[in-house]
């Protein structure tokens, strides 16, 4: 039945928008260290618009450092003729339920309007996901992302994530790459860099920048990115650094990605890429060795 099939792909959706956002266990982050609590508006306070809109789905997480929703179910409203049969291309479909709900974000509709599509979700079956970034100047604000979520025949189904609505830029661009290399290379082995010991940057796809470091046999990866805070966006570097922490032990290395600010060369983000885990599990095999696992329960 329709609600069967509303169920189930409901329930794709959450497997396939469950993001860790930010999870700082191992390495830290500005940004969710903040103490700052800005509550959600209720629907009372809302102009008309948005309070329709309230009325018509439900927030069912928020971002308390913003007091903006991290996730929206939109209410199942059945047309007529929906948007594809219209004509409608996803992004156009998902481009007008973004302007539509923008004061839900404490946005301005003028601003997500320029938001960039980073990605579209459209296999012909299950749920179509557009996916959209935000910059600033031309500059990527970092993690920022929002998914428009619709179904097949591109109506509402939810919203998840958020653009960062606080787009006051602190400072100029003070320092450049090699200083923060340094400062994120300084952070992460213990000891100092010299900028001079940088090489020149080699442009890479997505606004990145590759620098050789000497003395390491894998260069840095660079980006420049706006990193959101609570009270405005700190001009900063994404580098990603791929080191040999040990100089006597070639096999200890380690890959790390920061943001360091280019205001005053503070971490503001840091996390290790390389995730280790364990566990023990149970399975159905022979009780002798090799203990060969059986094909099922049945033997």
């Amino acid at each position: 039945s329709p609600t069967d099939r509303y169920s189930i792909m409901a329930r794709q959706l959450l497997v396939l928008l469950s993001v860790c956002v930010g999870s700082s266990a191992l390495g830290q982050d500005a940004f969710l260290s903040s103490t700052v609590n800005r509550p959600v508006l209720v629907a009372r306070v809302y102009q008309l618009r948005p309070r329709r809109m309230l009325s018509h789905g439900r927030v069912t997480s928020v971002e308390r450092r913003y007091g903006v929703p991290t996730f929206f179910w939109a209410e199942r409203v059945a047309s007529r003729v929906s948007l594809r049969d219209q004509g409608v291309t996803p992004e156009q479909a998902a481009r007008r339920y973004l302007l539509a709900h923008a004061p839900l974000y404490r946005a301005d509709g003028l601003k997500w309007a320029e938001a960039r599509v980073q990605n579209v979700h459209d296999t012909g079956f299950g749920a179509v996901i557009v996916s959209f970034a935000q910059r600033v100047d031309g500059v990527r604000v970092f993690r920022d992302e929002i998914k428009v979520v619709m179904d097949p025949k591109l109506n509402l189904v939810a919203i998840s994530g958020y653009l960062t609505p606080q787009l006051k830029v602190k400072s100029p661009f003070f320092l450049a790459e090699p200083a923060a290399i340094a400062a994120a290379y300084a952070d992460l082995t213990g000891r100092g860099l010299e900028t001079q010991t940088v090489s020149r940057p080699v442009e890479a796809e997505a606004d990145y920048r590759w620098f050789t470091l000497a003395g390491q046999p894998k260069p840095a990866r660079t980006r420049k990115v706006f990193f959101p805070l609570p009270e405005g966006l700190e001009p900063g570097f994404y580098v990603e650094l791929n080191v040999q922490r040990d100089v006597d032990d070639s096999t200890d290395s380690a890959m790390y990605g920061y943001v360091v600010s280019a205001r005053d060369g503070r971490v503001l983000y840091k996390k290790n890429y390389t995730v280790a885990d364990s566990f023990n599990y149970k399975v159905w095999a022979d009780a002798a060795a090799p203990f060969l696992p059986f094909d099922g329960p049945q033997g």
